[in-house]
């Protein structure tokens, strides 16, 4: 437990003292429980599994990917890759949902509220985060 014997016996003391009922009876040879010392040590390992099973609800809820992802492609890009990569990203995260802009038509990326632009340049906007992806040679 990480604790002394003498600071465990006096917490149990104390608890006993609280509930003003013996949890434990205690001899030269042996400790056990009384029984209502069974039945708060089945009331605590009950509590314990419960705040286990809110803490794993809580990290999957925490782990969950929802909403909605706005990407922006070149039409050939979008419908060559951009798609079958959605397809796999939805099976794994059904909660998300993608809009997908495709178009050659140039535009102001600042100003239209997508979350990702797949752009062929050399030169990006020097106000957007680039990544080199591939090489692309037509």
């Amino acid at each position: 437990l990480g604790i002394s014997k003498s600071y465990l016996s006096e917490q149990i003391k104390r608890l006993e003292s609280e509930l003003a009922t013996p949890l434990i009876v205690r001899t030269t040879r042996s400790v056990r429980l009384t029984a209502e010392g069974e039945s708060i040590f089945a009331q605590a390992e009950d509590l314990k599994r419960r705040v286990m099973e809110m803490e794993k609800s809580l990290s999957q809820q925490s782990e969950q990917v929802d909403g909605l992802i706005r990407l922006t492609a070149p039409k050939m890009f979008a419908e060559a890759v951009l798609h079958d990569l959605c397809v796999a990203f939805r099976a794994l995260h059904p909660n998300v949902e993608f809009e997908i802009l495709s178009s050659y038509q140039a535009f102001n990326l600042t100003e239209t509220s997508v979350d990702f632009a797949f752009r062929a340049t050399r030169t990006p906007p020097e106000n957007m985060i680039a990544h080199h992806l591939l090489d692309y040679h037509h």
